[in-house]
């Protein structure tokens, strides 16, 4: 595992993935948080931006599972590739 020193660039990485996510999944997620390490100021991390889709039931989770998959940038972890 590889910590960096915290980097002013993850906020801006995590709204720039959550438009895309946003705008692929439309009215699918209610809400999309940064968490994790990179979402903490001033924590070392792993430099790689997580975070949580909420959707409005269960019954969603296979297309959202699909859309996800197809907007994920790189290796689908990474918002460098």
């Amino acid at each position: 595992m590889i910590l960096v020193p915290y980097d002013e660039e993850w906020p801006r990485w995590f709204v720039a993935l959550r438009d895309v996510i946003a705008e692929a999944l439309g009215s699918s997620a209610t809400r999309i948080y940064h968490v994790g390490s990179t979402s903490l100021p001033g924590l070392m991390a792993k430099p790689i931006i997580d975070m949580d889709v909420e959707i409005p039931h269960y019954g969603y989770l296979p297309s959202v599972e699909g859309v996800l998959a197809k907007a994920s940038p790189g290796d689908g972890r990474s918002p460098c590739n």
